[in-house]
């Protein structure tokens, strides 16, 4: 071997080292610390997943257990605010329209009146269903916990052109619900 030979091996060896080198260093400043960020990111994200699940279970055992404790109390919204109680009322009555098979045109909310130590709490809504639907929907509104109220109930047929899915009811009412005014009070005849 010629010495022009050895030199070109050992630049070639040189090159391949320090491209070695190179590559080292990259993971080691760039990559490494994003993959070990990530990793740590993800633990955080099931920590945080785990700790909704165990507060989500705690609010539905303490929802159930002030149930049992006070069935009076299970009559009334048990949210401590006006917007929290009326955004679960929201919230309960979709999810029953949608059970009924009825589609949900709009949702709203209504203002507030109180009296006699409670709060009348009122949500407006308009939906498309058949008749068994209304029925179902209905009846599963009056028989709710807490209690509800269906009010200004109004019924309409809906135009040939416009029936889809076998809708043929255009229906507008409102849903009450009550809440105590005082955190943790029973207003009176309720006790």
């Amino acid at each position: 071997m010629s010495d022009s030979m050895v030199t070109r091996l050992v630049s070639r060896l040189l090159a391949v080292a320090l491209l070695f080198v190179v590559l080292a260093g990259g993971y080691g400043l760039i990559l490494d610390p994003a993959l070990a960020r990530f990793a740590a990111d993800r633990a955080a994200v099931a920590s945080l997943h785990r700790l909704l699940a165990d507060y989500r279970g705690r609010g539905a055992d303490a929802t159930a257990a002030n149930a049992v404790m006070d069935p009076a109390a299970a009559a009334f919204l048990i949210e401590s605010s006006e917007g929290q109680a009326n955004a679960a009322l929201q919230e309960r009555t979709k999810a029953l329209v949608a059970a009924s098979g009825a589609v949900v045109t709009s949702v709203q909310a209504l203002p507030a009146e109180s009296g006699e130590g409670l709060q009348r709490i009122p949500v407006r809504v308009k939906l498309s269903a058949d008749t068994a639907g209304l029925f179902a929907l209905l009846h599963a509104l009056e028989s709710e916990r807490p209690v509800l109220l269906i009010d200004n109930v109004t019924i309409g047929a809906r135009t040939s052109q416009a029936v889809g899915a076998g809708r043929n009811l255009d229906v507008q009412f409102d849903v009450v619900g009550f809440r105590p005014l005082a955190a943790g009070a029973q207003p009176a005849g309720f006790r």
